[in-house]
């Protein structure tokens, strides 16, 4: 049987590792990539040319850097099913993570995209619904790229 001391000691170095493995874990930033420990993006196909991504930061990331990453996963998706052009239906960028350490406010961004590839800029946006924007796969690749490092 443990004494008291031991079990004390046990408690304490296993608070300590924890402790660690969070400190460690948000010291990384979320860099461009599919998702993983730090965050990252996914995505899935909606139907013929169109998907939802995702893209989850972590709190060393802002909500303008995680917005640009799914938009460039958006055009990464055009290029390789050959539209040179896309619309973003719909797109929101929100809070999924709320946390108070030390008195700083780490707040964890992600965001959303519902995109359509378009064989031209002219098909896109049918009826000018609001929300609804058209984008340059290239341009989009260039300008978002630039953002995320890529």
């Amino acid at each position: 049987m443990i004494n008291q001391s031991k079990r004390t000691l046990l408690l304490v170095i296993s608070y300590c590792l924890l402790l660690g493995i969070m400190l460690s874990s948000s010291g990384c930033s979320t860099t461009y990539q599919p998702s993983g420990w730090t965050g990252g993006y996914t995505d899935r196909q909606l139907g013929p040319g169109a998907w939802h991504i995702s893209f989850q930061g972590n709190p060393n990331r802002d909500a303008s850097w995680v917005r640009s990453a799914a938009m460039y996963r958006a055009a990464e998706i055009a290029e390789r099913a050959g539209y040179p052009s896309f619309q973003v239906n719909l797109e929101s960028t929100y809070v999924t993570n709320r946390a108070y350490v030390n008195f700083t406010n780490l707040v964890s961004w992600k965001a959303d995209v519902h995109m359509k590839g378009l064989r031209s800029p002219q098909e896109g946006c049918p009826g000018r619904p609001a929300g609804c924007k058209v984008y340059g796969t290239k341009e989009a690749l260039a300008d978002y790229g630039k953002i995320v490092g890529q």
